[in-house]
């Protein structure tokens, strides 16, 4: 008995080695991102309600994608990301800057 655990294990392991990985690329600007702190912004934690009555109603809800599901709620100046019900990142949107 002993041995076809053992085997089983082995072909497990084989079978994962063999399945394809896939990565997502995130091409960024020229220039280096930089960490900008807004003070009115939702915090990590917060619940979509919690954003919602505090924030308002987003210009635009992104579809959920992946498992777990990352949701985008894009206003003027920011994009919340949830994972399932809360807040997992606010990103702040580039401004144009003027040289």
């Amino acid at each position: 008995m002993p041995f076809s655990r053992w085997m089983a294990l082995g072909l497990s392991c084989v079978y994962f080695l063999c399945l394809p990985g896939y990565a997502e690329i995130l091409n960024l600007p020229d220039q280096a991102p930089e960490i900008v702190q807004i003070s009115n912004a939702p915090t990590r934690g917060m619940t979509k309600k919690q954003v919602r009555s505090t924030y308002g109603e987003p210009l635009n809800q992104n579809s959920a994608v992946g498992n777990p599901p990352i949701t985008g709620w894009e206003y003027t100046n920011y994009t919340v990301y949830f994972e399932g019900d809360y807040v997992l990142h606010t990103v702040v949107r580039q401004q144009n800057k003027r040289n």
